[in-house]
């Protein structure tokens, strides 16, 4: 694998590095956007690195995760083999499911490759970062466009707080009206301040420019955790007169609003992630930066604690909605919610699965069908239960590890917790590049436990370009590094 700088020159590099910054940008705004993005960097690094192939330079190999991402794919396609084979001879025999011929055999393939199987191709946005960002100009370079997503996530989440319609469905409702309809439905009312008034305002739940909360929730604590660190490594290098200095202030006033802003999205999962995270986060930066000095963060995160339950709890009692925003505030302090039941139920259905093929699993692109037959199975067994069956999310367990393990069997959720202890390991590398960035890989494994984003091309492509950025790697990265290297020894000056 070859290392490549923001120093090289060609339109081919330029290109690339072009398509990288729309796609790690792109990740707040569009998921067209990223695809696009991520296509032509991934297509122009693979013809620079074809152009220079016999031009040597320094090479690298492929970090770790990398490989076992590669394997995890990699025995879904062998169980999708295996499944298609069997569907060609009639031996998978589901109501709604093509079975016995060849035409069934192309039509498994097509459902396991356009389902789960073809994000592997995502991680060569990885392996794209990775080998972009050997050289420290071209890292920084890259860790300001994943700066700027993140501003743009804020900004976004902010402004779509105050609008009924959905920011991304704006240009759908200038073309065909602004009434709700299936391509363009209303955001989540969440509450009503000052409803007495001429001029009540309205909040709903911010999802910035993105399809789901959830999704907008995962993106945000990237950023989140970027600002806790960013502004703790400020205090504890300069406790008091880190209150004097202008970006600290903007950088706290970006955090509360960000937290103002993950409380009314309301996303369970990614706020237990990034709490979760950001412990290994702080945990680290104590045991390998700031040591003793760490005591003077109490006040701090104190404060902001403060003032993000104040603001909680102020929002609720200023609520005239018949209690809509007081139903936000109790989900988050673990009250259930209506849909958490499917989530049992669901995961239940994923390890009848993997228990009835431990092997392969039922393969990609199967899951739907063989939960549809399960809710069959069960109504037929335990009628009381059919109706609550019959309602949940069909299309993946809302648990990563439950879901590789249904689709891909007991081998495929190994590969998986080897894949996440790799990428661990990488985190916790006290010579990582990123810091102040890379504890935000943790929110994916932590939400994965009650979402299944590893299946989101939205919050997965941002994924791996981090993680190819904040993996360690030797000094001396580029061609060109090396060169300035060899020249600085022959001149002491």
């Amino acid at each position: 694998m070859q290392s490549f700088s923001i120093k090289q020159s060609g339109w081919i590099h330029r290109g690339s590095f072009i398509g990288g910054a729309i796609m790690i940008v792109g990740s707040a705004i569009s998921i067209s956007l990223v695809s696009a993005g991520a296509a032509v960097a991934v297509l122009f690094w693979i013809a620079e690195a074809y152009q220079n192939r016999n031009s040597g330079g320094v090479r690298w190999k492929m970090p770790l995760p990398f490989y076992f991402g590669f394997a995890l794919f990699g025995w879904l396609a062998l169980s999708l083999a295996v499944r298609s084979i069997l569907a060609w001879f009639g031996l998978w025999p589901i109501d709604g499911v093509p079975s016995d011929g060849f035409d069934a055999f192309l039509w498994h393939l097509r459902k396991g490759w356009n389902t789960e199987l073809k994000d592997v191709l995502l991680i060569l946005t990885g392996l794209w970062t990775y080998t972009h960002s050997r050289d420290a100009l071209s890292r920084r370079w890259l860790l300001r466009c994943f700066y700027w997503a993140g501003v743009t996530i804020l900004v976004t989440g902010f402004i779509s707080i105050f609008t009924l319609h959905r920011l991304a469905k704006i240009p759908y409702h200038l073309l065909h009206g602004w009434q709700a309809t299936a391509a363009a439905r209303f955001q989540h009312h969440v509450g009503t301040l000052f409803a007495s008034t001429s001029d009540p305002i309205h909040l709903y739940m911010p999802i910035g420019l993105q399809n789901t909360h959830m999704t907008y929730a995962a993106l945000a604590g990237l950023f989140t955790l970027f600002l806790v660190f960013s502004l703790a490594s400020r205090y504890v290098r300069r406790p008091l007169r880190s209150f004097l200095d202008r970006r600290f202030l903007l950088l706290a006033l970006a955090l509360v609003a960000m937290g103002i802003v993950l409380i009314l999205n309301n996303g369970r999962s990614a706020l237990l992630a990034i709490a979760l995270s950001a412990v290994v986060g702080l945990y680290w930066f104590i045991r390998n930066r700031w040591k003793s000095k760490a005591r003077a963060l109490w006040f701090p995160i104190g404060a902001l604690i403060a003032v993000l339950v104040l603001s909680a709890v102020a929002l609720t009692i200023a609520d005239s909605s018949a209690g809509r925003m007081r139903e936000t505030a109790e989900s988050l302090t673990g009250e259930e919610k209506h849909t958490d039941y499917q989530r049992l139920l669901v995961w239940n259905a994923a390890h009848k699965m993997m228990f009835a093929h431990p092997l392969f699993g039922v393969g990609p692109g199967a899951f739907s069908a063989s939960v549809e037959r399960d809710i069959i199975e069960t109504g037929e067994s335990k009628p009381f239960l059919f109706y609550p069956y019959a309602l949940i999310q069909r299309g993946h367990s809302h648990n990563d590890l439950f879901n590789f393990a249904a689709i891909g069997g007991l081998p495929a959720a190994a590969i998986f917790l080897a894949f996440w202890a790799s990428v661990l390991l990488e985190v916790l590398d006290a010579g990582g590049r990123g810091r102040l960035w890379k504890f935000g890989l943790l929110i994916v494994f932590f939400g994965g436990w009650f979402q299944c984003f590893f299946l989101d091309d939205e919050v997965i492509i941002p994924f791996w370009c981090l993680l190819g950025l904040v993996i360690p790697g030797k000094k001396r990265m580029t061609p060109e590094a090396q060169l300035m290297k060899t020249e600085s020894k022959g001149n002491p000056e």
